[in-house]
């Protein structure tokens, strides 16, 4: 019992040492979402009262460990879609992206990505061998407007400095459905060129089943779809 009211979104991740860390949204009566961190070191058994708050306003948060680059091994990342002020004042949909390096006691510095004035949320991110983080989002309304968009879209951004900064968006697909449930990445392993491959999973256009695309060019190109589990099949 974390003694919340109510919660949402829950994420866990267990740290090369062991320790579990559990990430999820409060849900308060002002609907502020602040998104909170609780850490376990003996395995998920006791947990501590008091959690890490990471601000408020996050949606659909994720932890991801960096287990196996030189450079960031041991990171940990948590990252959600998140309301953000511009340089304008104006409030815009951001990718926030923390990074700690103390198993989650702290996440200073973190990076809010605005990418455009369209709302979007963060989906479920990847590691490449190298450190490199791939954060997909996927795009579906205009600001202000509860109309959906006539086609979403999901694109890829990545960071190549441990999530402090992040390339410009490149465009995975339009053939994927936000009522489908949220995309996801995932890194092959192996030797050569599938070490570095990237796979993207989603749902179709009225569930019409599940469609998987990969990357050998670090998320430039991408393969066509291959739909799987496709209903009455």
């Amino acid at each position: 019992d974390f003694g919340l009211r109510s919660a949402a979104d829950v994420w866990v991740a267990f740290l090369p040492d062991g320790t579990a860390v559990l990430s999820t949204l409060e849900i308060t009566e002002r609907d502020e979402a602040p998104l909170l961190i609780y850490r376990s070191t003996d395995g998920g058994r006791t947990w501590p009262n008091k959690p890490v708050s990471l601000g408020d306003f996050h949606d659909h948060p994720t932890l991801l460990v960096d287990r196996f680059s030189k450079q960031f091994a041991g990171s940990l990342y948590a990252i959600s879609g998140r309301g953000w002020k511009n340089a304008a004042g104006k409030v815009r949909s951001a990718i926030y992206v923390g990074r700690s390096t103390d198993g989650g006691l702290t996440f200073p510095d973190p990076a809010h990505v605005i990418v455009s004035n369209l709302s979007y949320e963060a989906h479920n991110p990847a590691i490449l061998p190298d450190g490199t983080l791939l954060v997909p989002f996927a795009d579906h309304r205009r600001p202000g407007d509860r109309r959906r968009l006539e086609r979403p879209r999901n694109w890829l951004i990545a960071s190549t400095d441990g999530g402090k900064s992040f390339s410009e968006p490149m465009l995975i697909s339009e053939s994927c459905t936000g009522p489908a449930g949220w995309s996801s990445l995932t890194v092959g392993a192996g030797e050569g060129r599938l070490r570095d491959r990237i796979y993207h999973v989603c749902g179709a256009n009225q569930f019409a089943g599940i469609l998987v695309r990969y990357s050998d060019t670090r998320g430039e190109k991408w393969s066509d779809e291959v739909r799987v589990n496709r209903l009455g099949n």
